[in-house]
């Protein structure tokens, strides 16, 4: 990894009565697996950026509301739905969130698509579009 690559985002989601043992164990974990990796490999390891992201039910939205690397844009590679003591949440924050992880899974759908409808030859400049 070079030192310009971003890191890749792991996405925890926030919902009430969320088991914040686990929410909070992830966390550490992420960012003990990126000092580690800093400390044997050097600069250049990969490193883990991990938000949380919480259902606020009355905007109907799912926002950030922690980040390790709050200057940068949000794309999460992963996203970790952690268990709850409780059961599930209520249908309306159910809901929210079931919307926001498809939103999420067509998004990464698209960029994939995107880069396969790159077709390479040996040579740079004759790199175009797939039909």
């Amino acid at each position: 990894m070079a030192l310009w690559d971003p890191p890749a985002e792991i996405g925890i989601l926030l919902y009430p009565d969320v088991a914040w043992g686990t929410v909070h164990g992830l966390t550490d974990l992420f960012n003990v697996a990126t000092t580690l990796a800093r400390e044997h490999c050097g600069p250049s390891a990969p490193i883990l950026r991990v938000t949380h992201w919480r259902v606020e039910s009355e905007k109907r939205s799912v926002d950030c509301v922690f980040d390790t690397h709050p200057h940068l844009p949000h794309g999460p590679a992963a996203v970790i739905v952690p268990g709850s003591w409780r059961g599930q949440p209520a249908a309306d924050v159910r809901s929210r969130l079931i919307d926001w992880l498809g939103e999420r899974h067509a998004a990464a759908q698209r960029s994939a698509r995107s880069a396969a409808a790159l077709s390479f030859s040996p040579r740079p400049d004759c790199w175009r579009a797939a039909p």
